[in-house]
C-alpha cells in the first residue's frame, strides 16, 4: 500500500443527491482507548498559512499523546486536492488515516469514512453553525467534522476609494464603475500596475464558487431547467463577459486564491474577491497595504438583487481503511475543538464553525470583520453538490469552463445559461437514479 500512496503522490507532483437529511444520532459511545506510540498520516492544505497551522496543532497533540503524525500536503487548488484525495481513498489504502475535506465532498466521502456520530455528542455538534453540520450529513451518517468555514468577501483599498471620493460598492455594476474609474486615473498618474478587480479566474472550484455567487446575487438559479426564464443567470454571465481587458487582466484566467491575495497584498488591485484568510496576511508585518484595506460582504446584483456568498470551508474525516481509527478520531477531536479554532482565528483569520467564537473578545479584536462573516453566514448559497452527489466535480468543471468561455467572449451569456441548464439536467437525472439504487440497497 505504501507503493500505491507513493505512486499517487508522485503522479500528482508531476502534473501538479437529493437525500433526506436527518440529525445524526449520537449514542454517546466513548472514543476507544488508545495504544501508545501510534503513527498516523493526515492530509493538510498548503494554502497560505494553513499548512503551518496544521503542523503546529499536530505537534501539540503529539506531545500530549506520545503519538506521531506525518502530514501530507494537499495542493492549493481545491480541485486538485479532490483528485488526490479521491485517488487515495479509492485504492482503499490504510496509509492515510485523517483527511482534510472540502464541504462539497460529502457524497464521495460517505462510503470511505468512519461515521463520526458516535464520537461527538449532540451538545458538541450544536455548537457549530447548523449549515456546516447539515452539509456533512449523508443519510444518518456524519462524514466529517467542520474545522473552519468560509464565505467569500470583498476586500478593497479604502485609501484609494477615499482618494477618488467613492464609497464601497453596493452592487456589482457599481464595483465595475468604481474599479474602472480608479484604475484609469491611477494609470494616467503612472501607476500602470494597478488592476481594478481580481478574483479566482482559473478553471477550478474557486471559479465555480464565484459563478454560483454571481448568479444568486442577480436572482438567478444554478438548478433551473428553464434557461429562457433564468434571467438572473444571464445577467450574471453578462457581468462576467465585461470583465476581461477592462478591470481584470487576461492573466486572471490563471488566478487561484494565492494569486489573488498576492496581487492585492502588493498593492496592485483596487478590489479583491476572496476568502477571509487573506485578512491576516494582508495585515502581516511588512505588507505594503497595512492600514489601507477595507472588507465587506459581497455586493448585490442589480437593483433587485441581493448580497450573497457561497458556503465554503473544510472539515476533517477518518478513513474507514485506517488501522488506527481510535487515535485518528482523537486527533480530529483535538484539531476541531473550540480552543484550536480560536487559535486559528486569532493567528490567521480562519473563520470558526463554532458560533460562540464570534462573540469572543480576543477573536474579534484580531478580526473586526467577523461581524460581516457572521452576517454573510446567515444568507449563504450552497453549491449543488447535494443534488448531484458524486457527479458534482464533473458539473463544477463544466461551470468553471463555461465561465472562462464567457470571460473570453467565446460564447454569449445566453448560450452559457442554456448549456449550463442542459448539462446539469443530465447529471441530476443520473444522480437521482443512483440515489434510488442506494436507498433500495439500504433497505
Amino acid at each position: 500500500m505504501h507503493r500505491i500512496l507513493a505512486g499517487i503522490l508522485g503522479l500528482f507532483f508531476m502534473i501538479q443527491s437529493t437525500i433526506a437529511i436527518e440529525e445524526p444520532t449520537t449514542g454517546g459511545a466513548p472514543t476507544p482507548q488508545l495504544s501508545a506510540s501510534i503513527s498516523l498520516k493526515m492530509t493538510c492544505r498548503a494554502k497560505g498559512q494553513e499548512l503551518e497551522l496544521c503542523k503546529n496543532a499536530v505537534q501539540e497533540w503529539e506531545k500530549k499523546t506520545g503519538n506521531t503524525v506525518e502530514i501530507i500536503p494537499l495542493p492549493q487548488s481545491s480541485s486538485e486536492s479532490y483528485a488526490l484525495t479521491q485517488q487515495l481513498l479509492s485504492t482503499q489504502s490504510s496509509d492515510v488515516d485523517v483527511f482534510q475535506a472540502d464541504v462539497t465532498w460529502s457524497s464521495f466521502l460517505h462510503v470511505h469514512v468512519v461515521p463520526l456520530n458516535r464520537y461527538f455528542s449532540k451538545t458538541e455538534l450544536s455548537e457549530h453553525f447548523p449549515a456546516t453540520i447539515k452539509n456533512n450529513i449523508i443519510g444518518n451518517d456524519l462524514v466529517a467534522i467542520p474545522w473552519y468555514t468560509d464565505v467569500d468577501l470583498l476586500f478593497y483599498r479604502k485609501d484609494l476609494l477615499e482618494k477618488y471620493g467613492e464609497r464601497p460598492p453596493t452592487s456589482w455594476e457599481e464595483l465595475a464603475r468604481i474599479a474602472q474609474k480608479i484604475q484609469d486615473a491611477e494609470h494616467a498618474a503612472g501607476n500602470e500596475r494597478l488592476l481594478g478587480y481580481v478574483f479566482r479566474g482559473k478553471s477550478y472550484e474557486g471559479l465555480t464558487c464565484h459563478v454560483v455567487e454571481w448568479i444568486d446575487a442577480f436572482g438567478g438559479e444554478i438548478i433551473n431547467p428553464n434557461a429562457t426564464e433564468n434571467t438572473g443567470a444571464r445577467e450574471a454571465f453578462t457581468f462576467c463577459s465585461k470583465l476581461l481587458s477592462t478591470i481584470s487582466p487576461v492573466g486572471i484566467l490563471t488566478y487561484t486564491e494565492e494569486e489573488v491575495r498576492g496581487v492585492f497584498q502588493l498593492g496592485d488591485a483596487v478590489f479583491a474577491h476572496n476568502w477571509p484568510y487573506m485578512w491576516a496576511l494582508v495585515h502581516s508585518e511588512g505588507s505594503p497595504v497595512i492600514g489601507k484595506v477595507g472588507i465587506m460582504v459581497l455586493p448585490k446584483g442589480g437593483e433587485s438583487g441581493k448580497p450573497t456568498s457561497v458556503l465554503g470551508g473544510w472539515g476533517l474525516c477518518v478513513s474507514k481503511y485506517s488501522k488506527n481509527q481510535a487515535a485518528a478520531i482523537d486527533l480530529v477531536r483535538w484539531l476541531t475543538r473550540a480552543e484550536e479554532q480560536q487559535k486559528r482565528a486569532i493567528q490567521s483569520s480562519y473563520c470558526p464553525t463554532i458560533m460562540a467564537l464570534y462573540k469572543d473578545p480576543d477573536v474579534l479584536a484580531k478580526n473586526p470583520f467577523f461581524e460581516e462573516v457572521f452576517q454573510a453566514l446567515q444568507t449563504v448559497v450552497l453549491r449543488p453538490a447535494a443534488y448531484l452527489g458524486r457527479f458534482y466535480p464533473q458539473v463544477s468543471t463544466i461551470i468553471s469552463n463555461l465561465a472562462q468561455d464567457v470571460l473570453l467572449k467565446k460564447i454569449p451569456p445566453q448560450e452559457a445559461v442554456e448549456r449550463l441548464s442542459k448539462e446539469i439536467a443530465i447529471f441530476q437525472k443520473r444522480a437521482l437514479k443512483k440515489e434510488e439504487i442506494k436507498v433500495e440497497s439500504a433497505e
